[in-house]
């Protein structure tokens, strides 16, 4: 199937899944990050301190996200 016969909806819809897959990831790399450099900078356990509340943040912005998908997909292909 090529790329000029997919609809223009499912192309959006596409765009929006792929871009939204990349958000948690992010939100839990810059998380991460900051928490990994203030408890290594005090000499604290980094899993219990960063890595923990960082994928939560994770979690939680992956369930944000799949709502809007979820809401954006009904809306984009409602006829």
């Amino acid at each position: 199937m090529s790329s000029a016969s997919i609809d223009p909806k499912v192309r959006r819809l596409n765009l929006m899944r792929y871009g939204l897959m990349v958000i948690p990831v992010v939100a839990w790399a810059v998380s991460f990050a900051y928490l990994f450099l203030v408890s290594n900078a005090f000499s604290q356990n980094w899993i219990g301190d960063a890595m923990i509340p960082s994928l939560t943040i994770a979690v939680i912005v992956g369930v944000v996200c799949a709502a809007v998908y979820y809401g954006y997909k009904r809306f984009v292909l409602n006829p």
